[in-house]
């Protein structure tokens, strides 16, 4: 293997990893935005009161 492949290689290589560590980037940021929508979700349904004894619509 001459120089050339070696750098040609070793350059790829750096691509793969900044591949990766932007794809762990935005999936870092997709865990974040997840746990702010489950956290709006939650608290919007802790605000709904239950529904006891309601009749069942069977309409369909």
């Amino acid at each position: 293997m001459n120089d050339y492949q070696i750098k040609d290689i070793l350059a790829q290589f750096c691509v793969m990893i900044h591949c990766l560590n932007d794809m762990t980037k935005s999936i870092s940021e997709m865990q974040k935005s997840i746990k702010e929508v489950m956290s709006t979700l939650d608290n919007e349904l802790n605000k709904v009161e239950p529904v006891k004894n309601a009749p069942i619509d069977s309409t369909d």
